[in-house]
């Protein structure tokens, strides 16, 4: 569900992020190695990634056997318990595809926000720089955007809840000073909407695209001027 209606909305988001995995076990392996699977009933509800799944295939080919060695510190085999307390930043997930993150709503007609959108476009044009056939794109309007609220904060926040309530909840001396934002545009001509996250460093007020910028409605025969599907979502042929 990477384009369309359903694409736009919050679960049709989610859709793109979180692909769903089945794992069936035979009887006679849960009855030999039950520990192995409560763990995987215990890792449904947890943070895993395809460098779990790797790990995970890794175990299997060398499964009773001391040959195998963990290949990356951004995996582990779902057949041990992954931690409750995993955060996307520890394992290499960037904020713009990381569903652990809170989401809170910002006005998109904000000044700063309208920057952040002017950004995404001009990335786009600097990717469609050597593509003569594709339109020159301009910001049509921002449709939504949002401030992302790292997991690791929401986390602290969370279980320190019941110590801060009719007082101010703080969560210490800040580390750096970049804040995430995630936006949705809309552009001329075509109509596109992308989605994208924006890195901002508030100490220099200077911003950058944090990750790849989502096309999420059709395109059609929009980009049929050129032929590299890497280009085709941010295409709109001169006519």
């Amino acid at each position: 569900m990477r384009f369309g209606k359903l694409r736009e909305t919050y679960i049709g988001k989610l859709e793109e992020r979180l692909p769903f995995l089945f794992i069936v076990l035979p009887e006679w392996f849960r009855k030999k190695y039950p520990v192995i699977s409560q763990n995987l009933q215990i890792n449904e509800r947890r943070l895993i990634t395809p460098f779990d799944i790797y790990e995970t295939l890794q175990n299997v080919l060398f499964f009773g056997t001391d040959q195998r060695e963990q290949s990356s510190s951004r995996g582990a085999s779902l057949f041990q318990e992954v931690s409750d307390d995993r955060t996307c930043s520890e394992i290499g997930i960037l904020p713009h595809w990381c569903t652990c993150a809170k989401n809170v709503p910002l006005p998109p007609e904000d000044i700063k926000i309208r920057d952040f959108g002017e950004r995404i476009i001009t990335s786009i044009n600097e990717i469609l720089s050597t593509y003569v056939d594709c339109s020159h794109l301009t910001l049509e309007n921002v449709l939504s955007a949002s401030k992302i609220l790292p997991y690791d904060e929401v986390l602290r926040f969370r279980k320190s809840k019941n110590d801060v309530i009719n007082r101010k909840v703080t969560f210490g001396d800040k580390v750096n000073s970049f804040v995430h934002y995630q936006l949705i545009v809309q552009t001329s001509p075509g109509n596109g909407r992308f989605e994208a996250t924006i890195k901002y460093d508030e100490l220099h007020d200077s911003s950058k695209i944090a990750s790849d910028i989502s096309r999420i409605n059709l395109y059609g025969n929009q980009s049929n001027c050129v032929n590299d599907h890497s280009i085709k979502k941010y295409c709109f042929c001169n006519m």
